[in-house]
C-alpha cells in the first residue's frame, strides 16, 4: 500500500463489515431494508443505514465503488469522513417513503470530491450519466432507488471538494 495506509485499511473494513452484516442478515433472516432510512427517520438511525443492503448484488458494487475510489484516487482520512457525515445529513426532502439502504450515498460523496482531482468534463459526464442510468432503472423496472440522495451526495462532494481544493494561485 502506498500513502494514506490508514484510509485504505478503513475502506477494507468498512466494506468487510457491510459484507459481514449484510451475511449475518441472512443467516438470522433480518430484513435490512427495513434498517433503511425514510424522510421521518431518526438521527442516530441515518448513521446506520449506510451498513444495510438490500441484495448481495447490492453489497458487492457498492463496496467495489468505495475501493475503487479509495485506492485509485488515494483519497485522504477526512474525505472518507466527510463522505460519510454528508451522506448520514442528507435533507429528509431527498428521501421519499421507500426506505433507502447502502453506502452508495458515501461513494457518490467521494466521487464528488475526487472530482477536483479528475479535472476533466466527460468524468462529470460518466457520473451523469450514472445517475441517469439510476432514474431510467427505477422507472422502468420499478426499483427503489435513491436517486435524489445520489444526486445531493454528489453536488455536496463536488461542493467540499473545491472547498478543499488549492486556490489556482497557489500551486
Amino acid at each position: 500500500m502506498s500513502r494514506r495506509k490508514e484510509t485504505k485499511v478503513a475502506a477494507l473494513v468498512l466494506s468487510l463489515a457491510v459484507l459481514a452484516m449484510f451475511l449475518l442478515s441472512k443467516l438470522l433472516g433480518w430484513d435490512m431494508v427495513a434498517w433503511g432510512i425514510t424522510n421521518d427517520s431518526s438521527w442516530p438511525h441515518r448513521f446506520s443505514y449506510h451498513f444495510a443492503h438490500a441484495s448481495l448484488i447490492h453489497v458487492g458494487l457498492n463496496a467495489w465503488c468505495l475501493l475503487s475510489i479509495v485506492f485509485t484516487f488515494d483519497v485522504p482520512m477526512s474525505y472518507l469522513l466527510w463522505a460519510y457525515a454528508l451522506a448520514s445529513a442528507c435533507p429528509c426532502s431527498m428521501i421519499g417513503e421507500q426506505p433507502t439502504v447502502g453506502l452508495s450515498g458515501i461513494c457518490f460523496c467521494l466521487l464528488g470530491m475526487v472530482s477536483w482531482q479528475a479535472k476533466k468534463l466527460r468524468y462529470h459526464i460518466c457520473i451523469v450519466l450514472f445517475i441517469a442510468i439510476g432514474y431510467a432503472c427505477s422507472i422502468l423496472f420499478h426499483i427503489a432507488i435513491g436517486n435524489l440522495l445520489h444526486i445531493y451526495c454528489y453536488v455536496a462532494g463536488v461542493t467540499v471538494g473545491f472547498l478543499n481544493s488549492p486556490a489556482p494561485w497557489l500551486k
